[in-house]
C-alpha cells in the first residue's frame, strides 16, 4: 500500500510538472512575451518622427527671409534693400547657439507689380532673387566679421506659404467691407424684444398699464416674502413677547 501511494504521488508530481511546462510553452506561442515594451517603443518613435518633422519645418521658416523684409522704391517696385526688421532677423540667425545654421532661406519674389508681363515674369523674379541673395550674403558676412567660428553661408530660394491667419477687417452690420466678417449687430447683438401688454417703468414709481397678471404676481411675491419673514422671526430663540 505504501508503494502504491508513493508511486501515485510521484506520478502526480511529474504530470503536474509536465503540464505546467507544456502550458507555459503554449502560452508563449499565443502571446507576445515582449509586451508592452516593443509597442511602447514603436508608438514613441511615431510621435518623435512627427515632432521632428514639425520642428524641422519650423526651423526652415525661422531661417526664412520673406518678401516683406525688403523695401520698395518710390514707385512701389520691389528692391533688394533689407529693412531694419530683416537686419535684426539676420543678427538673430548669426547669434544662434551653439553655432549658427549656415543655411538661410529666401522666399522667392512674389511681390512683383501686377503690370509685369507674364512673359517677363520668370526672368524678372529671378533677377530680384539673385540681387536679394547677394544682399543677404553681404549682410551676413559683415555681421560675422571678427568671429572665431567661420560659417559658410548658403541662401536657398523656396516659396513657402506665410504662416498664420490674416487679420481680416471686422465690419459692422450696416457697413459693407469686402472680405470682412459682419458683426450681425442687428441680430444677436441688437436690442431685446418687448412683450405686448407689459412695460417697465423708470424711477421708484410703478409702471403704468401693467397687466392684472403682473399685479397679482407682484402681490403673491410680496405675500411670500412676508410669510418667509414671519417664519424666520418665529424661529428666533431670543425673540421677546409681542407688544400688547
Amino acid at each position: 500500500m505504501k508503494g502504491f501511494i508513493r508511486t501515485t504521488a510521484a506520478g502526480l508530481c511529474l504530470g503536474a510538472g509536465a503540464l505546467s511546462l507544456v502550458g507555459c510553452t503554449q502560452y508563449r506561442a499565443h502571446v507576445d512575451p515582449c509586451w508592452p515594451e516593443r509597442y511602447d517603443f514603436e508608438t514613441s518613435q511615431v510621435v518623435k518622427t512627427t515632432f521632428d518633422q514639425q520642428a524641422a519645418n519650423g526651423h526652415v521658416l525661422d531661417q526664412t527671409i520673406w518678401n516683406w523684409d525688403f523695401e520698395r522704391d518710390d514707385k512701389g517696385n520691389p528692391t533688394d534693400k533689407l529693412t531694419v526688421g530683416a537686419q535684426e532677423r539676420l543678427k538673430y540667425i548669426v547669434r544662434r547657439r551653439p553655432v549658427p545654421d549656415g543655411r538661410v532661406y529666401l522666399q522667392t519674389a512674389n511681390d512683383l507689380p501686377p503690370n509685369v508681363e507674364i512673359d517677363r515674369f520668370p526672368a524678372k523674379r529671378q533677377e530680384i532673387d539673385t540681387a536679394r541673395i547677394a544682399a543677404i550674403q553681404k549682410t551676413l558676412a559683415a555681421y560675422m566679421a571678427g568671429r572665431s567660428t567661420p560659417v559658410a553661408w548658403e541662401v536657398a530660394v523656396h516659396d513657402p506659404a506665410p504662416v498664420g491667419l490674416p487679420a481680416t477687417v471686422v465690419g459692422g452690420g450696416n457697413v459693407i467691407v469686402t472680405g470682412a466678417y459682419p458683426r450681425l449687430t442687428t441680430n444677436f447683438q441688437g436690442v431685446l424684444g418687448t412683450v405686448t401688454g407689459f412695460t417697465i417703468g423708470s424711477g421708484g414709481g410703478g409702471a403704468g398699464g401693467a397687466g392684472a397678471s403682473g399685479g397679482s404676481g407682484a402681490s403673491s411675491q410680496q405675500g411670500q416674502g412676508q410669510g418667509q419673514g414671519q417664519g424666520n422671526g418665529s424661529q428666533q430663540p431670543n425673540a421677546g413677547p409681542p407688544n400688547q
